[in-house]
């Protein structure tokens, strides 16, 4: 067995990055989730294109296995909103369709610390510290109004596929991030624990398919710099050195 080597390639391997290549690093560089929006529509024509250049990612064999994506907006989303509200109040009677993390007792204690860092970072910076039930009950209520967002998405997979298939939706979700980025939008990713734990209170508003699981919902709408400035949320990332082995 080889020894693993993390010796760069020459420079004189590496061609000089051209506009374009510079642009979308920019914008991957950039991406955030965006925790406060304007008051401000997407219109349904900019939603359409993220899905149109979505559909173009990559999946096993082109199943295209993302399924139906929901876009709520307007007096359907501020009904879910004030349904998610009292359902927290009631967090014992809603089950999530899957575990988006194993128990604590089987994280290893590399993802325990950044996912403890990460939830520190986001609770300081919304006013809550502090572990009690009724501050990070308060850091959660956001989370279920979905940040203000004027556009949510919901993103679902058939409960008959594996995980391969759960690959090429996270595929297709990138895409969609990069492409509303590109678009003056920015997105929030929304996990289980916060939104998927509730997808009956979706089911109620919106025909979802029992045999179709409610993955993960996206924010998405045009950033409040301001007050993105005034409590930005900054989070450590691995050194590529950390990730990345070459074997020559």
């Amino acid at each position: 067995m080889t020894s693993p080597t993390r010796v760069s390639p020459p420079d004189s391997e590496i061609p000089a990055l051209d506009a374009n290549a510079r642009l979308i690093d920019a914008i991957i560089r950039g991406r955030f989730s965006c925790r406060f929006y304007q008051d401000k529509a997407v219109p349904k024509k900019v939603i359409e294109e993220l899905i149109e250049v979505g559909r173009f990612s990559p999946s096993g064999n082109n199943t295209q296995s993302w399924g139906k994506v929901y876009c709520i907006m307007g007096e359907r989303l501020k009904a879910i909103r004030q349904d998610m509200v009292a359902a927290v109040v009631q967090d014992d009677a809603h089950k999530p369709q899957y575990n988006y993390y194993p128990s604590w007792t089987f994280l290893p204690d590399v993802y325990v610390k950044r996912r403890q860092e990460s939830r520190r970072s986001i609770s300081t910076v919304l006013g809550v510290e502090g572990d009690n039930r009724e501050p990070g009950t308060r850091s959660a209520g956001r989370n279920h109004l979905f940040f203000g967002a004027p556009a949510v998405l919901v993103f679902t997979i058939s409960s008959r596929l594996e995980k391969g298939s759960w690959i090429d939706l996270g595929h297709f979700m990138q895409t969609i991030i990069i492409v509303a980025r590109a678009r003056g939008l920015e997105t929030c990713s929304q996990v289980r624990i916060y939104i998927c734990q509730y997808h009956r209170v979706l089911r109620k508003h919106v025909a979802i398919p029992e045999d179709d699981i409610v993955v993960i919902v996206m924010s998405v709408g045009y950033p409040d710099l301001e007050l993105t400035e005034r409590f930005p949320v900054k989070l450590p990332r691995r050194e590529v050195g950390d990730i990345l082995e070459f074997h020559l």
